[in-house]
């Protein structure tokens, strides 16, 4: 994704990276997203930008965001996945919720 000269990704490595388009020369490493890395789950999971805030959903069970503002990560914790079953596919943003879905197909509702 692009936005005011970075292209923010997770890489293949699990990690969220931020990169400077004006000067390339190295992306910065900004947080762990998911404990179990493989490159094929980057090909359909793809990261939701909303309210200057770009979300992904985590194999930990906890929704990774990103304010680009603040540039402050975390992992939200969804208290409804007890269990912390992995997320599965992209995170949908409706109105002023986001909603994910876990391997189980349950859906939970994130209020933002």
């Amino acid at each position: 994704m692009l936005r005011d000269n970075y292209i923010y990704f997770i890489a293949n490595n699990g990690f969220f990276y931020r990169l400077n388009i004006l000067s390339f020369k190295k992306a910065d490493m900004l947080f762990k997203v998911d404990n179990n890395p493989y490159p094929d789950k980057y090909l359909t999971k793809k990261i939701l930008y909303h309210n200057d805030e770009i979300y992904f959903s985590s194999d930990t069970g906890k929704l990774f965001k990103y304010d680009i503002i603040n540039e402050q990560s975390e992992l939200i914790h969804i208290d409804d996945n007890k269990s912390d079953l992995p997320l599965t596919a992209s995170p949908v943003a409706i109105n002023d919720a986001v909603y994910v879905i876990d391997v189980s197909s349950n859906i939970y509702r994130i209020n933002y």
